[in-house]
Formats: C-alpha cells, structure tokens, sequence
C-alpha cells in the first residue's frame, strides 16, 4: 500500500510532462512566484523549507508550513503593471491526520487604462486574477519527513472586453532529512544541516478561450535541492537550485542564496539565466522582529509569533526599469499546539503503573528544540497556579524548581513518560511544551489545558481500639481482651492485608511516645476487605510488666499495598495494666476491714424557735426531716 500510494503521487506529478504540444502557452502571470523573499532567490523554491509561498512553486511543501501564517505582497512591475498578494495559512485537523495544513492566496495583477490604438479606440484594461486553496499533508506511514499537497486555483484573465478563466491543479512531494550535526560543528560556526528536495508539476488545467481559439496554460515540472545550515541564535544560510521547465521551452535552473543573524537580518540573492528579457540576477533584504525583540513581532495573536519584512529589486535592463517588491508576513515561532492523549479525559484506572502520552509539538524554527514539561497533583488549584505563573512572565518552564505536593514535576524530552507504582486518587496533570526561548504551549483537551483521571485504591483505617478488662486480680499476666476493628473506605478490595499490634512501655506522662520501647508484638492477615467492609479482631492482652503502656495497631506496616493514603493505616491508645500479684500477713488470723462512706443530702436547720412556755419542736420543723431519721430532739433537762 504504501508503495502504491507513492507511485501514484509521483505520477500525478509527472502527468503534465504528457501533454506538451507546440501552442504557445498564455497567462504569464502563472509563472511569477508570490513574495519579496522568494523574487530575491530567483524563485527557487521547489524545496524551500520556510515561507509560505513556497506553495506556489511546489504544494508538498505545504505539509510543513508554520502553524499559523500570512503574508501581505506589493510589487511594482515593468510598464506600469503591478501585482499584489495576500495568502494566510493554518494547520487544521482532518478525519485522517492532526496535522494536515490549508491556506488560501488571492493574487492580483493590473496596470492602469492605456492606449492601444493610437486614439482609434476607448482607453483599455487588462488585470489577472488568481483565488487558490492548498492542502498540504504529511505521510507518517512512509515517512515522518515526506509530505504531499495540492493547489486548487481559479484564474481569470481579463483584457479589455474580453476575459477568460481556467480552474488549474498543482501537485508536489517534497522531502526533507531529519536534522544533523554539521562537521566541526563545536566550533560554533553551523551546528545543524538539513537537505531538502522537491518535486512539483503546476498549472495544469483546461485552455483559456478569450474568444474561440484556446491559448494553453504555461505548464510547468519544476524540481529543486535545498542545503540548509546554522544555529538557533547565531549564523544562518540558505542554498538552493531549482530545475524548471515551461511547456513548449527550454528548462531552466535558479540559483539561490541567503544569510541571515540571529533570526534578524538576512540578505537574499538569486540568479536565473533563460530566454526572456527579465531573467537577471536578483537581491534582496530581510528583517525580522519576533516578540523577544521588539513589539513588532506581534502581529499576529499567537502564543509566540515574529513579522518579517522582505524588500526585494531586479537587475534593470535595456528596454525596462528596475522593478521592486516588498512584502510583510507574519508567523508563529513557538511550539505547535497539541494534545493529551493518554489517560483519557475522566477515566478511571486500576493499574499500578501509567505511562502519559501527548502529541508531538512541533518546532517551526529549524534549528530549535522542544522539551516537554510533566505536572500532576491531586490538587487542581496547585497546576491551574503553575501554569499561571507560566503565563504571566513569574516562571518559565525550563528554571522552574521544585513544587511541593505534586507527584510529577519533570522535564521530559519525548511525548510520553510512565511511573511505576503509581498511589491512588484523583488526578489533574498538564503538559507544557517549550523551545530555547521559552515560548510555549499547554496541550490542550476539549477547550482546557489540564486533565482528570481518577485511580481508585483501597484505603485501609483502624477504626478503634477497645479493652476489655479482666475482672479479678490474680497472679497471671492475663490483663483482659483487645479489640479492633480494620475498615476498608477506598473504592477498590485489598487482599492479605497485614496487620500489626505492638504493645510498648511508655516515659512517664508527658513524654513523647516515640521514646517508647516494644515489649511484644502480634501479627495478624485479613484475607480480604472489599471498599467499605470492615473486620474485628479480637486478641488477649498478656503482659508480665505493670503500669502504663502505648498500645499500637497498623495495618499495611511495610506500605506493601497501594493506597489512597498511607499516613492513616495506625491508631494508637494509652491503656493501663489491672492490679497483680499477692499479700502477706504475719498473724493466724487477718481481718479485712471494709470501709464504706455513704453520701446524703439533709436539709439543714440552723435554728429553732418554741412556741411561749412550750417544750415541743413545732412540727414544721420536723416535716422536711422524718424520711431521713434525722437526730433532732430535746435534750433532757
């Protein structure tokens, strides 16, 4: 299949070839290539790896434009004619592919109203109309650095009363080498190289009939090599060759040149040497402002973006003037948008271990890098904070240091990181990709940059710790019965939980309990806990040593089961040993006294008052009295 699709493409290049025939082919402004920048390099753009015209000489280019472009072109011609451009490009995601690329051009050439009959006949017009879409799609499945695309292009050609339009295709494949590191690279001069190449067959379409007799289109097969070289902040250039044929012409080759520094001046230059009048050498400078360098470079309203602009002139000739061009495009420099892709969205994960996966962000400056920067939390506030701080200049990805409760906090450098034994709960994670000049992009899910999944983990509590006491003293070290219960309160079944009770001697009262000592220990293994299920267990307390002692039960001591919480699996509790042990007494015969105080509430009469010459207390006085047996009575006299 893959062969297929490959053959296939090729031959839809190589169909115009077919089709030559001796008409002198029309509409000559299909040969002219959009843009300053592309007019300095004599149009040799069959395998130009920046700059959105380059469609034009070659649509698989298209699979490797910028995620976001356009480009504003005015030249002045030859006889007054001049011409004009706008095209904007985008990436947009298809049902096949996230990465595919469109744009649409409108291109205008027109002269003013003149003279063509000396007087005889009205002042006349003349002006070529170009509409165009392009569709631009990388091939994966044959190679991460091949891409196919095609122009659809209407075009109308008006002279005076008279007009004609065609609706014209173009194809290309092009192919660039991953990047590599130049020869003697460490001395600073060029660090990377890349080779490109381009093949494209343009302006195929029906004839243009302004009347009756049908004047061909200028078919073209055009092919071109590209020798790139430089480093990101530093020296930069440029070597292209293009081979083109016109139908019913001899082909041509282009020669083209740039240097630039620093991403911010460059001088173009080109020659093509052919048949007609126009072909000359051609020179051309560049300036280029990006949103570390001046606000200008904001034009468009991107994460990060530069505007470049391109002025560009041709050699004047005997018959005609020196011709100008100048173009202003705008377009992004950062990272690429992308996407999460694994865990998905609100899902629910019973692994032990995830590896996140996201898409690839692509870097549009050849001789940048992107790393990726990993947050996880169970604490959405904690991420919507970092990346705010990301946002508003207070952070950057790449210095960011450590941040406290988030599980993840990595540099990654490819699209996927995994961690092993991964604790449970609800998770929020986001991904940040940045270059070397720290612009950046968030992935992105349904409209948000951070995303959820839940991993459900049993959590395993002591509930309580009961003591039951022995009720008689003896000389056995057999104090009562310990009771505690073990609850599972996390959404998913633990098995073989291990379970701990410690029993230790404790510092006096006040002391810390970590002072203590383990006297004994008991081991015990539920089998099973299903989430919100509970086990009691039930053990005797034997201890030689009295007094006070630490009694401690944790579940999971080793931490062996992957939980929701590990720092609530222990409950402590102080108990106190009952009284042990026997007495002595030196006589036959001992008695016991048993004391015993009994607590009532009288009510109380400070004085009394008899009645004149009377002997008996009144009987008021005795009425709140009589239920107690109270002592109050007459001492004899």
């Amino acid at each position: 299949m893959k062969k297929v699709t490959l053959v296939a493409s090729i031959l839809i290049i190589l169909h115009a070839s077919q089709s030559f025939s001796q008409v002198l082919p029309g509409a000559s402004f299909l040969r002219t290539m959009p843009g300053a920048r592309l007019h300095a390099m004599s149009g040799t753009a069959a395998a130009g790896l920046d700059g959105i015209h380059s469609i034009y000489a070659n649509p698989g280019i298209a699979g490797f434009m910028r995620e976001g472009q356009w480009s504003a072109t005015f030249t002045s011609w030859i006889a007054d004619v001049y011409n004009a451009s706008l095209v904007y490009g985008r990436r947009i995601r298809t049902p096949w592919s996230s990465a595919s690329r469109f744009s649409l051009g409108i291109l205008y050439q027109g002269m003013g109203e003149f003279d063509s009959s000396d007087g005889a006949t009205p002042l006349a017009t003349a002006n070529d109309l170009v509409v165009s879409g392009t569709i631009g799609q990388p091939l994966p499945f044959l190679s991460n650095e091949l891409s196919l695309g095609a122009n659809l292009k209407y075009f109308k050609s008006v002279l005076d009363q008279f007009s004609a339009n065609a609706f014209i295709i173009d194809a290309g494949l092009f192919y660039r080498t991953p990047r590599f590191k130049m020869p003697f690279h460490g001395l600073g001069l060029f660090k990377y190289g890349i080779v490109s190449t381009g093949l494209s067959a343009t302006n195929m379409g029906g004839e243009l009939k302004y009347i009756s007799v049908g004047t061909p289109l200028p078919r073209a097969l055009r092919g071109g090599l590209s020798f790139n070289a430089g480093t990101h902040n530093g020296l930069q250039t440029q070597l292209s060759v293009d081979y083109i044929k016109f139908r019913d012409e001899n082909g041509r080759i282009s020669l083209g040149f740039e240097i630039s520094w620093n991403r911010i001046f460059a001088f173009n230059a080109g020659y093509q040497r052919g048949r007609d009048l126009l072909d000359a050498a051609t020179f051309g400078l560049s300036l280029n402002f990006d949103n570390l360098q001046m606000p200008l470079g904001a034009l468009m309203p991107e994460t990060a973006s530069a505007t470049r602009l391109d002025f560009a002139t041709q050699d004047d000739k005997e018959f005609f003037s020196r011709t100008y061009r100048g173009s202003i495009s705008n377009y992004t420099i950062g990272p690429e948008a992308f996407r999460f892709t694994w865990p998905k969205q609100n899902a629910f994960y019973e692994h032990d271990s995830l590896i996140f996966t996201w898409e690839h962000s692509r870097e549009p400056d050849l001789y940048d890098d992107v790393s990726y920067r990993l947050f996880a939390s169970h604490d959405s506030i904690r991420v919507v904070r970092v990346l705010q701080d990301i946002r508003d200049g207070k952070a950057t990805p790449s210095t960011l240091g450590p941040l406290e409760r988030f599980i993840i906090n990595q540099t990654v450098v490819g699209e996927s990181f995994e961690l092993e034994n991964f604790p449970g709960g609800h998770y929020y994670w986001a991904v940040v990709a940045y270059d070397n000049d720290d612009h950046f992009r968030t992935a992105r899910r349904d409209g948000g940059d951070i995303a959820y999944f839940y991993i459900p983990r049993p959590d395993l509590v002591v509930d309580n710790i009961r003591f039951e006491y022995y009720d008689q003293i003896d000389t056995t070290d057999y104090h009562g019965k310990i009771t505690f219960v073990v609850r599972n309160r996390g959404e998913r079944s633990a098995s073989n939980i291990p379970v701990v009770l410690r029993d230790s001697v404790v510092a006096p009262i006040g002391d810390p309990p970590d002072s203590s000592d383990v006297v004994q220990s008991s081991d015990y293994i539920i089998p099973e806990l299903q989430p919100g299920e509970t086990d009691t267990i039930t053990t005797e307390w034997h201890r030689k040593a009295l007094g006070r002692c630490l009694m401690t039960v944790t579940a999971d001591p080793q931490n062996i089961i992957s939980e929701l919480e590990d720092d609530n699996n222990a409950r402590q509790t102080f108990l106190y040993t009952i009284p042990k042990g026997t007495f002595k007494t030196a006589a036959d015969t001992s008695l016991a006294l048993l004391t015993s105080r009994v607590v009532v509430e009288l009510p109380f009469i400070n004085q009394v008052n008899f009645d004149a010459d009377g002997v008996e207390i009144p009987a008021y006085y005795l009425k709140n009295i009589e239920a107690f047996d109270a002592p109050l009575f007459i001492l004899p006299q």
